[in-house]
């Protein structure tokens, strides 16, 4: 077993749960540790559950034939322009 001693404390820590209410009650009890200064809450788009419904939604206009074809950057672009 090898033991290893941090030079550092941890100043940032990312947990990935979809749940608020566990969210909630892990920033409650995280404020009541000694130490911590303040617990902040992101969320990431990319990893929810809205993001893969839109996905999913996207996938399905495709199949349908609403999706649009481009060979080209230049094409891309001229989408946006």
């Amino acid at each position: 077993m090898v033991a290893t001693n941090l030079s550092q404390t941890a100043t940032q820590m990312i947990v990935n749960i979809d749940d608020r209410s566990i969210v909630n009650d892990i920033r409650r009890l995280l404020t009541r540790i000694k130490g911590v200064s303040s617990v902040r809450v992101r969320n990431n788009y990319y990893e929810s559950r809205e993001f893969y419904q839109d996905l999913d939604a996207a996938e399905q206009d495709i199949a349908n034939g609403k999706g649009v074809r481009v060979s080209s950057k230049q094409e891309l672009d001229a989408l946006f322009a």
